[in-house]
């Protein structure tokens, strides 16, 4: 992560978040919700400052549940499932 900022840079977005090019291909789990952590802290930013959230931050919400999902469903990182991949499409290899 690079920049992070809430305050409104124009009309069509309430802050945004600025990062580095993608040069990590591996991520451990702890990786994946430190990942997770920092998509969700303007969300927690709203909440504390204006004592209220908005919709601004359904986009983050959208790749969180995404990010999740795909910990558990395909890189089988859950204790509870075990180490197991239920790919999308038939066509995928777990």
């Amino acid at each position: 992560l690079l920049k992070v900022t809430i305050i409104p840079r124009s009309s069509g977005a309430l802050g945004y978040a600025q990062y580095l090019p993608k040069e990590i291909f591996l991520r451990s789990r702890e990786q994946i919700m430190d990942i997770v952590c920092m998509a969700l802290a303007g969300r927690a930013a709203e909440q504390v400052f204006f004592n209220q959230v908005t919709t601004g931050a359904s986009d983050d919400l959208r790749r969180v549940t995404q990010i999740v999902y795909s910990t558990i469903k395909d890189y089988g990182m859950n204790s509870r499932m075990g180490q197991l991949s239920f790919p999308t499409n038939d066509n995928q290899q777990p």
